[in-house]
């Protein structure tokens, strides 16, 4: 029969990722073929095998849930009596095995950051259940992987409740929930952001420092499409798609150009000075040329 892996590492089915790390680098070291001879190879690669099933959170449950069921019964065989030969007492009939009924499901929910979500996380949750009819505290990690939506829920096989050794512990349903971000408003996929500019940089053409989930970008404020706002989109600056991290959703940048700010006498005289400098556009031109001709008919 396997041997079970809890038993290997020498910690309890409650053990912490670090706990179990502990106990396999105190262990491999003990049993590692460059420095120990004999059966030393066999029971390290035991070591190294358990680690790595009870190390990741998903082949962990699955392996937890898997301690939990019992082994297949052989169905009775009929054997037929040879001819002429004497028939033994027949067998007692022994009455169907029961099959295992299911504890009850738990509910969790989980708050997740956008950079939880940006790049995927293991989150250790503590919880109170009912293992084998005693009331307990548990503690286990949950993979958030990246990607995941919110109100998405994530199904922990086996952490759920059990009223007895006779029954299979039911499932914990983790239920994500994204905290809402200082920066960033959510569309899907896709992010939105809101960033407040003055009229002279954009005309200016000033790049803009934006902040993204990949890190800080540089965009340049193209003219409002109406006046007080423009929109710039950044690809593949947004949230992973659900096929994971290698694909994403785009940014939104909103520039919210602001009204210019109460100003002094003097700046004001100097502001004109500028404009006067500053080449009309063609619009501008037209329209002064129409209310010149306008007024010459009337006169």
């Amino acid at each position: 029969m396997k041997k079970n892996y809890y038993d290997l590492l020498g910690v309890s089915t409650m053990a912490s990722p670090e706990e179990i790390k502990k106990a396999y680098r105190k262990l491999a070291l003990k049993y590692h073929p460059d420095t120990n001879q004999g059966q030393s190879a066999e029971i390290f690669k035991e070591l190294t095998e358990a680690y790595k099933v009870l190390i990741s959170p998903e082949s962990r449950f699955t392996y937890d849930a898997s301690l939990n069921t019992p082994p297949p019964q052989a169905p009775p065989t009929k054997s037929r009596p040879t001819p002429g030969a004497r028939q033994s007492t027949p067998p007692k009939r022994t009455a169907p095995t029961k099959p295992m009924s299911t504890g009850r499901h738990l509910v969790y929910h989980l708050n997740v950051s956008l950079e939880d979500v940006f790049a995927g996380v293991t989150k250790n949750i503590s919880y109170m259940r009912t293992v084998n009819g005693k009331r307990q505290n548990s503690s286990i990690p949950v993979l958030v992987p990246a990607g995941v939506r919110d109100g998405q829920k994530l199904r922990v096989r086996g952490a759920g409740e059990s009223v007895s050794s006779q029954q299979i512990a039911g499932d914990l349903v983790v239920h994500v929930h994204y905290v809402p971000h200082p920066f960033f408003q959510v569309d899907s996929n896709d992010l939105v952001i809101t960033i407040p500019v003055s009229p002279l940089k954009v005309m200016l053409g000033d790049p803009i420092v934006v902040p993204t989930l990949h890190g800080l970008r540089e965009v340049v404020a193209m003219p409002a499409d109406e006046f007080g706002q423009t929109v710039i989109k950044i690809d593949g600056a947004g949230l992973p798609l659900k096929d994971g991290a290698s694909s994403f959703g785009d940014l939104y940048v909103r520039l919210n150009i602001l009204p210019p700010p109460v100003i002094s006498d003097s700046l004001r005289a100097e502001l004109r000075r500028v404009s006067a400098l500053l080449p009309k556009s063609a619009e501008e031109k037209n329209f002064e040329e129409f209310v010149k001709q306008y007024e010459k008919e009337r006169s």
